[in-house]
Order: C-alpha cells, then sequence, then structure tokens
C-alpha cells in the first residue's frame, strides 16, 4: 500500500494504467479506493485518475502560496496608492503616476479598484482627474 501512496504523493496524482504499469496493483488500488486513502476523479476530457482525497501536491500547495503572495502585494500597491494620494491630495493621474514610479496602465487598473471600493474619489479639473481619499478611509 505504501508504494501507491508515495507515488501519487510525489506525483499528485496518475491514471489507473500508469499505477498498473508501475506497480502491478490492481486490487491494492481498488482497497485504497474502497478505504477511501485514494479518491478517483475524471479530467475534463472523461479520463480517470487517482488521488489522495483533498490532497494538494507540493505544486498546488506553492500555486496557493504564490496566489496568497500575489494578493499581499495588489493589495500593498493598492494601500501604497491610497497612502501617497492622503499625504500628497490634489495630484491628478500624470503626477501620479510619475511619483508613485509605476506604468500608466498599472495605475488605471488600482485606481480603477480603489475607485471600486470606495476608497479614493475623483474630480474633474479641465481634461485631468484631481484624486483624494475619500473621507473616513
Amino acid at each position: 500500500m505504501g508504494k501507491v501512496l508515495d507515488y501519487l504523493e510525489l506525483v499528485g496524482r496518475a491514471s489507473g494504467a500508469e499505477l498498473h504499469t508501475l506497480f502491478g496493483i490492481d486490487e491494492e488500488l481498488y482497497r485504497l479506493i474502497g478505504e477511501k486513502e485514494v479518491s478517483v476523479h475524471v479530467d475534463p476530457f472523461g479520463a480517470k485518475f487517482y488521488r489522495f482525497p483533498y490532497y494538494h501536491t507540493k505544486r498546488e500547495e506553492k500555486d496557493e502560496d504564490s496566489q496568497v503572495k500575489k494578493l499581499h502585494k495588489l493589495q500593498h500597491e493598492r494601500d501604497r496608492i491610497v497612502r501617497y494620494i492622503r499625504d500628497h491630495p490634489g495630484l491628478n493621474g500624470g503626477e501620479l503616476i510619475k511619483k508613485l514610479r509605476i506604468s500608466s496602465i498599472t495605475f488605471q487598473r488600482k485606481i480603477e479598484e480603489l475607485l471600486d471600493e470606495g476608497r479614493v474619489t475623483r474630480r474633474r479639473d479641465g481634461v485631468s482627474w484631481i484624486y483624494n481619499v475619500k473621507e473616513g478611509t
């Protein structure tokens, strides 16, 4: 039993044919499925594969950690913009882009998120948008 579980832990998932070729373990695999130590899944193309129930591979854990870090980074970037606008109210978008040293695309995306969240306000001043932090933020 250990060799199948060890292999699935290493690779994350495997087809029945792959497990049979490597280990020749039809009875062992069915027993593991019956004992709920291995679960059966079907991919979008209809092929069966086997893995630990609720098991995450090292790569999936790394991907989840990466997503969490990315979310923290995105939140940090938005917070940095809010702090700068709070400390320097009344600047337009071009001035903020230069001072924050970010691309115009990044600024547009982040400022739209902040506007949607209600953390920042903007008003027209001729052809420019002037940004301020919303009161209470």
